[in-house]
């Protein structure tokens, strides 16, 4: 039951910030991500709940999520490749996107 009650809260948050994207105009790409992080994040605690974590490298491991999250933007793109993403692909450069 508890699963349920986490899917269909995740379901009505996604919905929010799919309004909340239209009613800004923004990128549905950034309701996407957004998403995505309060999905994984919702899993992540169910995953944990149960478990004992401490702090590593003076992260608590709620800190240590959140910067596995940021991680996947992390990027080093020549300009000449940036150009031809500017050119051909609807999505914002990395370091555009995580705040």
């Amino acid at each position: 039951m508890e699963i349920v009650h986490a899917v269909l809260w995740m379901l009505a948050a996604c919905i929010g910030l799919a309004l909340l994207a239209r009613r800004f105009d923004l990128p549905y790409a950034v309701v996407l991500i957004v998403g995505g992080m309060v999905l994984a994040w919702t899993a992540w605690k169910m995953q944990t709940a149960n478990q004992t974590m401490e702090a590593r490298d003076g992260l608590t491991p709620e800190q240590r999520f959140f910067v596995g999250f940021a991680q996947w933007a992390c990027e080093n793109n020549r300009p000449e490749y940036l150009r031809l993403l500017a050119a051909t692909d609807p999505h914002s450069p990395g370091k555009h996107r995580v705040n």
